[in-house]
């Protein structure tokens, strides 16, 4: 499984849109979140806890099992964050994080969102997922309502959703799951969700990627001669 992180350690990721922002650490795992703004509750606050990312609350985690080391980056010119955790025995899964925000309709678009990507990089990578939100800066445990596709959380102030094509009893009893193919998380306003979450990410993802593209363009900076990254296939 992946390692314990002291809460000292602050070598920490950021992704977001203006409107909500995530912090996530060198492991993929989101230790600080506030909903449904910046200054909101902080539903996710691993940061707050004794043993941070390794704890059982306060955290969305997807540990590997056999984990060997781990590296991250952001997307060239984007605020597009990639963690890629490899396992000992060849295996290798990859963690796409962001926040939406991109042009439409003449206007920018930046909902109160956020969004994973979970693939499998190399292999077939077993991991456990641990999907575990707090309200009340920790104090209490929201509220859980699940449907078909979706956890509905109730943080006594403000109601969000988790929607996914994932299996809603591995993101909270903790099976070991093998990913074989790819898994798309939506975290957002408890509301229906009207396309299959995985072709509503990667479209989102590809918007988002080229909205932070363009922007970069008009920055005042020297020329990147970077080669950049590939597409997710």
């Amino acid at each position: 499984m992946t390692p314990d992180v002291a809460p000292q350690d602050l070598e920490l990721g950021v992704v977001g849109n203006c409107e909500v922002a995530a912090l996530i650490d060198a492991w993929g795992r989101i230790v600080w979140a506030c909903l449904p703004r910046l200054d909101g509750d902080p539903v996710f606050c691993g940061l707050l806890k004794p043993d941070a990312g390794s704890s059982e609350s306060g955290v969305f985690a997807i540990d590997l099992f056999n984990f060997s080391h781990a590296e991250q980056n952001y997307w060239r010119n984007t605020a597009v964050l990639e963690t890629l955790l490899y396992d000992s025995e060849g295996g290798a899964l990859r963690i796409i994080d962001f926040c939406p925000r991109f042009r439409a309709r003449e206007r920018i678009f930046r909902p109160r969102m956020f969004m994973r990507l979970i693939e499998a990089a190399a292999g077939r990578p077993r991991v456990t997922l641990r999907l575990r939100p707090d309200c009340n800066y920790g104090a209490v445990e929201p509220v859980r309502h699940e449907g078909s596709h979706h956890i509905t959380y109730d943080a006594g102030s403000y109601r969000f959703r988790v929607t996914t094509d994932a299996s809603l009893s591995a993101l909270h009893g903790g099976a070991p799951t093998v990913i074989d193919k790819p898994i798309a998380l939506i975290i957002g306003p408890d509301e229906p969700v009207d396309e299959a979450p995985m072709g509503l990410v990667r479209r989102f993802l590809d918007s988002t990627r080229t909205y932070w593209e363009e922007w970069v363009r008009g920055l005042s900076v020297p020329a990147d001669r970077g080669t950049g990254r590939d597409h997710l296939g």
